[in-house]
């Protein structure tokens, strides 16, 4: 944990050093101030940026480390929840809509999704012939 927290602090301060990184910096904390409607220029800046890229993500990673407790869950707070869920309302955006249903139907026609429902449906088979097999253990009800 100190480590990632020394290389972060060693990482921020070396990248503090370009005008050009500080600029994208400034115009990002801008931009994610509606990230919705600036959500190509962000992809565009951290694209060529990748150093700020990875600033950011290990920003997000020590965060996270910092939110975990001794039993190594997460704390949820309400300012967590709302982070989370601004993340969803960006996910699930209108403008959004298409990117996923295209993921759907990549995912839905995979490979690995074909051997999950594989898995699946052998797994409700086997409740079934369970479920069956106790059904039969019952006593059967007097005849009148």
């Amino acid at each position: 944990m100190k480590k990632l927290l020394l290389f972060s602090l060693i990482f921020f301060i070396s990248f503090m050093g370009s005008s050009q990184e500080r600029n994208n910096l400034k115009e990002l904390v801008e931009l994610y101030k509606d990230p919705v409607e600036n959500e190509e220029r962000i992809d565009s800046i951290l694209e060529n940026d990748p150093e700020l890229a990875q600033l950011l993500e290990t920003y997000k990673e020590v965060k996270i480390q910092q939110a975990k407790d001794q039993e190594g869950t997460l704390n949820f707070t309400e300012a967590y929840f709302e982070l989370e869920a601004e993340k969803i309302k960006m996910i699930l955006s209108e403008g959004n809509l298409q990117s996923i249903k295209d993921l759907f139907y990549t995912v839905h026609n995979s490979q690995y999704a074909k051997d999950i429902s594989y898995i699946v449906i052998r797994q409700m088979e086997i409740a079934r012939d369970e479920l069956e097999q106790g059904i039969k253990q019952f006593p059967k009800p007097p005849k009148n």
